[in-house]
């Protein structure tokens, strides 16, 4: 039961909202595995402070301007980092116990990998076709692509080692293959949602008299930045109003986006306009507002703000458009 406890523990970590229940030092809160704390240097006091301490509530940001915050300040959550909606599943777990294992038997030695492979290539065990079929009978569909995955990756990299282009690392290699499937599968369920999604893409015509088209959109700049921009027409066509936002730190596609629709919402509705169809290219977050789904990870936390806010307008509507 320990040894579950332990698995569970380091794949845990805590997302910030108002910082009152994490130390800045001794709590696991940072996206970054496996120990997701920060290294401190200079004062070492701050270890001992909340992470609250960090944070200034009037400008609904970080005193470093590192990471986004929600503005809504519930409490701190502890999530399940190995998973995109921040929900534990026997199936990462078991990845992260490996990927612990392999982690600890490449840091070893170089000397530890040649054993591994030794013991592999020497060792009695059913051919590749057996094994391929075996996982067949015992694995589904999600679980024999990842497997094929990683053989075909651990197959690249030993001919890679062989040639002298690359030494093996067996936590990275575990790690790119997983890398790889994840990339493909959200590439399929991106064309599926596109096909089959209610919330179809818009011919971008004006809205009708009395309502309000909102286009948003966030992107990636330079050294890793971010910035967002929005613009508010009427039914003419013309310009009712339009702001951006640059910042630093990109925290990704969707993330931002979601930002960047908040951002939007907030300036829209401090100016009195409350009947609005809005727009966006990100088919993932048009669908999840759509649906009403927060999830239990960062990205939930600016869901949950833009549906607090959703509530002060009379009329408002997601769109998914496509880029262009």
């Amino acid at each position: 039961m320990g040894g579950v406890f332990n698995l569970v523990y380091k794949g845990s970590r805590w997302i910030i909202s108002n910082g009152e229940s994490v130390h800045i030092g001794r709590s696991r809160w940072l996206p970054r595995p496996y120990s997701f704390k920060p290294i401190i240097l200079g004062e070492p006091s701050y270890a001992d402070q909340l992470v609250s301490a960090l944070i200034c509530k009037e400008a609904d940001t970080w005193r470093e301007e590192l990471l986004p915050l929600c503005t809504s300040w519930p409490s701190d959550k502890l999530i399940w980092h190995f998973v995109a909606n921040g929900l534990f599943s026997v199936r990462s777990a078991y990845h992260l116990a490996w990927s612990l294992k392999l982690s600890s038997m490449a840091s070893s030695s170089f000397h530890g990998t040649k054993d591994f492979w030794r013991l592999l290539w020497e060792g009695e065990f059913p051919s590749v076709m057996d094994c391929l079929l075996l996982a067949r009978d015992f694995l589904d569909n999600d679980e024999l692509g990842e497997f094929v995955a990683i053989l075909w990756e651990y197959w690249n990299s030993r001919n890679k080692f062989l040639s002298g282009t690359r030494r093996i690392n067996l936590h990275h290699v575990g790690k790119r293959a997983r890398a790889f499937v994840h990339n493909y599968r959200k590439v399929q369920m991106d064309s599926i949602l596109a096909s089959k999604c209610e919330t179809a893409c818009s011919d971008r015509k004006p809205p009708d008299a009395g309502y309000l088209k909102l286009n948003v959109d966030a992107g990636r700049l330079e050294e890793g930045n971010f910035g967002w921009g929005f613009v508010l027409r009427d039914h003419l066509g013309g310009i009712v109003m339009a702001g951006s936002c640059q910042g630093m730190g990109f925290q990704g596609a969707e993330l931002e986006e979601t930002r960047a629709c908040l951002f939007a919402l907030n300036q829209v509705q401090r100016h009195g306009h409350d009947r609005l169809i809005v727009e966006s290219d990100c088919l993932s977050l048009v669908s999840k507002l759509r649906k009403k789904e927060a999830p239990n990870n960062s990205l939930g936390f600016f869901i949950s703000d833009i549906f607090q806010l959703v509530f002060s307008f009379q009329f408002i509507s997601f769109v998914q458009v496509k880029r262009g």
